[in-house]
This record gives C-alpha cells, sequence and structure tokens, in this order.
C-alpha cells in the first residue's frame, strides 16, 4: 500500500507522473500543469472514490518526468501509455474502422476511393460510414453523377483509348488527351467535394432536374430517366443521412455517461449538417472525468480517424488547447474543441448523453442514469408518479406514489377522490395536481411521473404552468411495447432498450402506482358492498 508522504516531494511544475506497485509495473500513467497540486487533489478524495482508494492500495512508487510545458506533457504521456499499456489507463476497446471515401488532390486526375485505413495527411477524407452497403450506394450514384475516372492507377497510366465508361457518360477519359482535360476535371472534383460536404446538394438537384427536362424536351426519355433515377438516389441518401440541422461543418459529438468505476463514451459523427453514424466506448473511469475525457481525446483521435472541424463536449476541458495543438501536430489539420453553442449542438450533445446513457448492462445506478437521460442538473431524490382511474366510470380517483431516496414512501403516498364521475382520466389528473401542488409543506418532487402518453403529459402540463411551477421534470411513460418516453417540448418518444436500469426503474415506479391505484378501488368496492 502506498506510504501517505510518497508524493509529498512531488515537483511542482508541468511533467508526467508514472505509478508503480512493488513489483515494478507500470499501473497508472497521467500529466499535470502541477504534478503536486494533481495527485493532493486526488488523493484527498481517496476515501470517498471508489476508484482512486482501490488504485492507492497497489501504488508503491511514483516516478516523475518533468516537461518545459503542457503540450510536452501531453505528447510524453501518450508515449509512455504506448509503451507501458498501464492497467488504470483506458484501453479503447472498439478498434474497428469503418468505411471512409477517400481523395487524394495530390494526383491530377484522382479517383473516389474506399479505405479503413487514415494515412495520408495531404489526402481528403470522408465519413466514417458504418454500413459498407450504404457507402457504395453513395459511391455508385456519385460515379452517375460525377463522371471521374474509375480504374486503377495502374490501368489508367496505361490505357490508350477511353474505357466503357466514357460511352456511358460516367467518365471525361482523362486517359486520353490529359492535359487538355484538367481543368474540366478539376472543376468536377470540386463539386464532388462540396456534394460530399453537404454544401451543393440543391444547386446539383437544381442542374439535374433542369438537365432532365431539357432531355424531356428533345424527346429523349431514356435519359430524362436515367437523371430522374439519379436525383431519386440523391433523395434517398440524403434521407438515409438524417439531416440534423444547417451548420455544414464537420463535427464530432462526445457524450458520456460516469458509473462508479467506468465511462461511457458516445461518438456521433456530423458531416455536412448530417448524422452519418455512432460509436460508443465503455473505459475504466481514471481519477476523474476531466482526465479520462482528455486521455479518451487524445487516444481515439491517434488512431486512424477522419479528423473533425470541431469537437464538441458538455464539460470544461483543462488544457484543451494543447489537445487542439497536440492533434493539428498529429494530423495537420486544425481542429477545436467546444461547449455546446447553438441550438444544433445543444440538442446532439443531449442525443450523445441519452445514448451514452443507454448501453450500460453493466451499471446498477438508475438514479444516475435518469439523471444523464433528462440532462438533470443532479441526481433526483425525490421522484412521484400519478395514475389515475376509476370502475367504469365510477369511484374516480388518481393515486400518487413517492419514491425518496432510492426507496418508496409508502407514508407519503397519497389518494385524490374524485366528486365528480365518468371516464375522464385528463380532469382527475389535472385537478389532483392542483390539489397535490397547493400542499406547499410536501416537498417538491425532483421528477414528476405521469402514466400515459402524450395527451396525459399535456394535461400535467397544464396544470403546472397554470400553478406557475418551472423546477420539476416532468415526464410520461406509456404502456405500450416500447414503454415510450414523453416530455416537453420534444416531438417523438424517448426510446430506451429494456435492459436500461433507468428504464427498469420507471416501469417499477409505474407499477407500483397501478398496485396503489387497484388496491384502492378493492377497498372502495368492498366498502360500497359492505354498506
Amino acid at each position: 500500500m502506498m506510504e501517505l508522504n510518497i508524493y509529498h516531494d512531488a515537483p511542482t511544475s508541468s511533467g508526467v507522473y508514472i505509478m508503480k506497485d512493488k513489483n515494478g509495473n507500470v499501473l497508472y500513467v497521467g500529466k499535470a500543469k502541477n504534478i503536486k497540486k494533481r495527485l493532493l487533489s486526488y488523493f484527498k478524495a481517496s476515501e470517498k472514490r471508489y476508484q482512486i482508494s482501490f488504485l492507492t492500495r497497489k501504488i508503491a512508487t511514483i516516478d516523475y518526468i518533468l516537461t518545459n510545458n503542457e503540450k510536452e506533457a501531453l505528447i510524453l504521456e501518450n508515449n509512455l501509455i504506448k509503451k507501458y499499456n498501464p492497467k488504470y489507463n483506458i484501453q479503447l476497446k472498439d478498434d474497428k474502422n469503418y468505411l471512409c471515401i477517400k481523395i487524394d488532390t495530390k494526383k491530377d486526375f484522382p479517383k473516389i476511393e474506399l479505405v479503413r485505413r487514415i494515412d495520408d495527411k495531404s489526402a481528403l477524407y470522408f465519413g466514417p460510414y458504418p454500413s459498407a452497403k450504404k457507402i457504395r450506394e453513395i459511391l455508385s450514384t456519385l460515379q452517375k453523377i460525377f463522371p471521374l475516372r474509375h480504374c486503377s492507377d495502374s490501368k489508367f497510366k496505361t490505357r490508350t483509348k477511353p474505357c466503357l465508361y466514357f460511352d456511358m457518360g460516367q467518365c471525361i477519359a482523362p486517359c486520353i488527351r490529359g492535359e487538355d482535360k484538367k481543368a474540366e476535371y478539376k472543376k468536377i472534383l470540386e463539386d464532388v467535394i462540396l456534394f460530399l460536404e453537404g454544401r451543393s446538394t440543391k444547386k446539383i438537384k437544381s442542374i439535374l432536374t433542369k438537365q432532365m427536362w431539357e432531355a424531356s424536351k428533345r424527346e429523349d426519355f431514356e435519359k430524362a430517366g436515367f437523371i430522374r433515377d439519379i436525383i431519386f438516389e440523391i433523395d434517398e441518401l440524403l434521407k438515409k443521412q438524417a439531416v440534423q440541422g444547417t451548420n455544414l461543418k464537420s463535427i464530432d459529438v462526445i457524450g458520456f455517461f460516469e458509473g462508479i468505476d467506468f465511462v461511457n463514451f458516445s461518438m456521433l459523427f456530423i458531416r455536412g449538417g448530417k448524422l452519418l453514424s455512432k460509436k460508443d466506448f465503455s473505459v475504466k473511469k481514471n481519477f476523474d472525468i476531466e482526465s479520462t475525457l482528455s486521455e479518451f481525446i487524445t487516444k481515439y483521435y491517434q488512431k486512424d480517424v477522419v479528423l473533425p472541424e470541431e469537437i464538441i463536449i458538455d464539460l470544461d476541458l483543462e488544457g484543451k488547447e494543447n489537445i487542439e495543438n497536440y492533434l493539428h501536430d498529429l494530423k495537420g489539420s486544425k481542429i477545436s474543441i467546444k461547449k455546446p453553442y447553438d441550438s444544433q449542438t445543444k440538442q446532439l450533445i443531449s442525443m450523445a448523453k441519452l445514448n451514452a446513457s443507454s448501453f450500460t448492462p453493466s451499471t446498477k445506478e438508475p438514479l444516475t442514469i435518469l439523471k444523464n437521460i433528462f440532462n438533470l442538473d443532479q441526481e433526483p431524490e425525490r421522484i412521484e408518479c400519478f395514475d389515475a382511474t376509476h370502475l367504469y366510470g365510477r369511484m374516480n380517483a388518481c393515486v400518487m406514489i413517492v419514491f425518496e431516496n432510492g426507496d418508496f414512501a409508502k407514508d407519503q403516498y397519497r389518494i385524490f377522490n374524485m366528486e365528480e364521475e365518468g371516464f375522464d382520466d385528463y380532469k382527475s389528473l389535472y385537478n389532483a395536481l392542483l390539489r397535490r401542488f397547493k400542499h406547499h409543506e410536501w416537498k417538491k418532487p425532483d421528477i414528476l411521473i405521469i402514466d400515459g402518453g402524450k395527451g396525459q403529459l399535456n394535461t400535467a402540463k397544464k396544470a403546472l404552468d397554470e400553478l406557475k411551477i418551472k423546477d420539476v421534470f416532468l415526464m410520461a411513460i406509456a404502456k405500450d411495447q416500447k414503454n415510450s418516453i414523453y416530455i416537453s417540448n420534444r416531438k417523438n418518444p424517448i426510446i430506451l432498450k429494456p435492459e436500461n436500469e433507468g428504464l427498469k426503474l420507471l416501469i417499477k415506479l409505474r407499477e407500483e402506482s397501478h398496485r396503489f391505484a387497484n388496491n384502492h378501488l378493492k377497498r372502495r368496492l368492498k366498502k360500497y358492498f359492505v354498506s
């Protein structure tokens, strides 16, 4: 076990610290602007934080390597992690490289290529695309619209006459009299790049539509039909790429879910305003989420991946400028790490966080999952669930059950009987909520759950708006096959996987409200017959 004074003589300058066990095995490598300050912050929290107390029991020595600045520390940290592969640094287990489109702009007449490795800084890459079928559909459509060469480099160099693609109008045959066709080819290439960046789809469709009508006027119906099919293929591609907004930058969005000793990351890849794909990772947590996220970013982008213009994270990351500079030197491209800055990036980070919380079968922290799913400021302490009930239009009531500090608070359950009878559950719910929130002595819930769908949600929102209650998170959970979750200001329901622990808790609360409502009706029915 580590002696308490082992880090008291640590340097106060920037550099790297290497934690080792009694056998000299490297357990963890980290970096810091002030090494001593960083270590003190870790070990002061060791009794409260599981992952730190577990690691400190194994540390025998800590070595230090000083650097001139934070950027050098970042580079050295990554080199040492590669060298030692420490057990407690994060491990990215998903090393599958998705397909990308490559255009080698160094060549006079580049072709469109499909690749899995990003190994040429001077080339342009578009993607990633998780579906090989989808990317081949895109490539097929591009080759019909833009007459670039199809043949390999070796065939291109030795060709003496145009190929079949030239006869089909899908290549301008730069293999023949190439010098005369450089300007034309360059212009076509520029249009391809704009199309792949999502910046010229309307322009391309407009040109094709004009060509289609011109062919039709000439009674060249075969060509008109061919162009019509291409326009249809473009529309289908755009549908499949899930348009997100008008921001046409290349953006990677990283959402995270923090467990006791692990962190889930979900990455959304946005290209030309469209969501192309998603990737999920689950890693061991470092000493804190900041260091885990910092290491995740540097480790992920070291791989053969396409570097975006922006990385969006929902965290103030210390030393992000050093990471930006490091990635620039590594990839030769400028990159910015930012927090969400407009409605589109806020929506995307919320989606990424939702995805990060939805693939955690190992976690047993449903309240933490709910916090992440609904983007709450803190874990909910008190949850109330309402269920309107009646017996064939009679004995109308609405029940309230309470879940507080991780358990059912049955002494706080309440029943709101209604004077009016009928089949209007909306009215019962509305009146029950008005009566509930007149009890100012009752603690307000952090989450208010309504048993039902969009209609019940809107009724509850009407009651809360009338009472001017703004600090309660409102949601409804429907009794359908997917247990659809409805929240305010969102058109479509949230669908969670059946194994999600947060969803399991919501279902448990809904079922408890059903049980309480049914028992109440049974008691009233029994009393009715006895009387």
